[in-house]
């Protein structure tokens, strides 16, 4: 079994290479993965990974998680969990996030704050960033994000979100930099029912990539979702359930070469507004 490790570590890269590489890009929740990663304008508990000023709406003491398995390889999955905390004119979050397995892995620890300032909210976070490869060593960095959402009418939000300002180093060897992804984008509402997103994420060295998202409320305790992204090409689907204090999201997505992508996600409000 030793002796595969070398060619399993090998895949592994590559996999991660073409599956985002995760390391500077941190969206997670089964919610915002259904609707492409379209998500910079949303306010919930995942804004703490997703888009820190979207955060200061969240007025709930409230527990959360999720797990990501990508392509039935259990070296490549993710799990993340976080709890918010209302406090002052905002919201404080905490949460912590790891990618990979025993020989590749990404972990994060995330520490932001969100403050509201009439229609628009304002957020950092701060981070502890930790990369391991087996026979390479860890390399440990601090990373700041930071981002902010507006409201430009009743049925118009906007946007914007930048990770890794200081543009910490993956490897101080070979002077690799954690990529900064910078994400901006509109939500459209015309009623409490559907919400539609349109999403722009660059990374400095990669592309531009557009993301759409649509959420459909069937009733008020289900919701439908859909998303599409570029570069490659990717569609996402999945479901949210709201029951009292608890809300549980799936996301099904399709990667055209590599295969399929399950995320589960669950939320529990401890302390909630009314």
């Amino acid at each position: 079994m030793k002796t595969n490790q070398p060619l399993i570590l090998l895949l592994l890269l590559c996999l991660s290479v073409s599956t985002l590489a995760q390391n500077g890009d941190y969206s997670i929740g089964a919610r915002s993965t259904s609707l492409a990663g379209a998500s910079v304008t949303i306010t919930d508990e995942w804004a703490l990974f997703n888009n820190i000023g979207a955060l200061a709406e969240v007025k709930n003491l409230s527990v959360f998680g999720t797990y990501r398995n990508q392509y039935g390889l259990s070296e490549l999955s993710t799990i993340a969990i976080g709890a918010t905390v209302p406090l002052w004119n905002g919201t404080l979050g905490l949460g912590i996030y790891r990618y990979g397995g025993d020989l590749l892995n990404e972990q994060r620890v995330n520490l932001g704050y969100s403050y509201q300032l009439g229609l628009v909210s304002l957020g950092l976070n701060m981070s502890y960033f930790q990369y391991y490869v087996e026979d390479g060593g860890t390399s440990s960095q601090m990373m700041i994000d930071f981002g902010g959402k507006a409201k430009i009418s009743e049925q118009l939000y906007f946007g914007a979100h930048i990770s890794n300002i200081n543009q910490a180093e993956l490897s101080t060897a070979t002077e690799e930099l954690v990529p900064t992804y910078l994400k901006t984008g509109l939500s459209y509402r015309p009623n409490e029912s559907i919400m539609l997103n349109a999403e722009v994420e660059k990374n400095l060295d990669d592309p531009v990539t557009l993301k759409t998202g649509l959420e459909y409320q069937i009733i008020k305790v289900l919701a439908l979702r859909m998303g599409f992204r570029t570069e490659p090409f990717i569609s996402n689907f999945g479901l949210g359930f709201h029951i009292k204090h608890l809300k549980a999201d799936y996301s099904f997505e399709i990667h055209p070469d590599l295969g399929n992508i399950h995320q589960v996600s669950f939320t529990y409000q401890i302390r909630r507004k009314e």
